[in-house]
């Protein structure tokens, strides 16, 4: 059975049931909510207040890189096709930074490593 996408308004969630971002580990999947819809995603860093992750922004196969607070996150256990997106060699899960590598590189190597 598919749940779906959540149909609560990030800013009318109660502040007690929302998880701190960093509660979402790497490559954990999860509901984003952007441009008022939640999309399916996946975590690739995360603080207490916000997390970085990669998501589908619209239908199409297209993803979006973006950091986004706690409320707009949801943790999401239906399957979907970027969970199994790459970009490089390793489908592995998001590597440590790395002294002297750049952000760019950083974020790369993050992108690939999105799974469930």
């Amino acid at each position: 059975m598919t749940m779906g996408a959540p149909i609560v308004d990030p800013d009318a969630r109660p502040q007690d049931g929302i998880a701190p971002a960093n509660s979402y580990p790497s490559g954990a999947a999860v509901w984003v909510h952007r441009g008022g819809s939640w999309r399916p995603g996946c975590v690739l860093e995360s603080s207490p207040l916000a997390a970085m992750v990669r998501y589908r922004p619209t239908d199409n196969q297209g993803t979006a890189v973006d950091t986004v607070r706690a409320v707009n996150l949801l943790s999401r256990v239906d399957p979907d096709q970027i969970d199994h997106l790459t970009d490089g060699p390793s489908s592995s899960a998001v590597r440590p930074r790395r002294a002297g590598h750049d952000a760019a590189a950083q974020l790369r190597e993050q992108a690939a490593g999105c799974q469930r």
